[in-house]
């Protein structure tokens, strides 16, 4: 076969190219998920033949002071455990959402508990996505004069 002559090869043009990227996006929104119809797979997690297809997952996260929901999404949930896991769709969705978050943090207040001690009050938030336990012990990094970590 012999080469085409340059004049004869087409150059794509910019209008052709978001047409394109366009009529890619709206394939890809309507392609099913392959793990569609799946039942009966064993669960990494208690070992049991229970693992079905689900439309109607849920995720759900704190992040820096912040509660994200993401309703809708699809992939493989244990009738047993609860288990999820979601399929590449979805996944890529829970990963732009998150890309999407600007990073937050909490406020808390610092108080005086007497003497010269100091205390802090940490929101519940931070409590619960933490599971942190009274007398609970914990590390203050110090990281500038106006900056410090605190490791539980």
């Amino acid at each position: 076969m012999e080469r085409p002559r340059d004049e004869e090869i087409h150059v794509v043009t910019k209008e052709e190219m978001e047409e394109t990227r366009r009529l890619l996006a709206k394939a890809y929104a309507r392609k099913k998920s392959p793990l569609k119809g799946m039942r009966g797979v064993i669960c990494p997690v208690c070992n049991q033949p229970t693992v079905d297809y689900s439309d109607d997952l849920v995720y759900e996260s704190y992040r820096t002071g912040e509660r994200v929901v993401i309703t809708g999404l699809t992939g493989m949930r244990c009738r047993n455990c609860g288990d999820q896991g979601y399929d590449l769709r979805s996944s890529g969705i829970i990963e732009r959402v998150l890309e999407e978050r600007v990073p937050g943090g909490y406020e808390c207040t610092i108080t005086t508990l007497g003497g010269e001690r100091l205390g802090i009050y940490l929101p519940k938030d931070v409590v619960r996505e933490m599971d942190i336990e009274p007398r609970q012990k914990a590390i203050i990094k110090l990281l500038t004069r106006h900056r410090m970590v605190i490791e539980v």
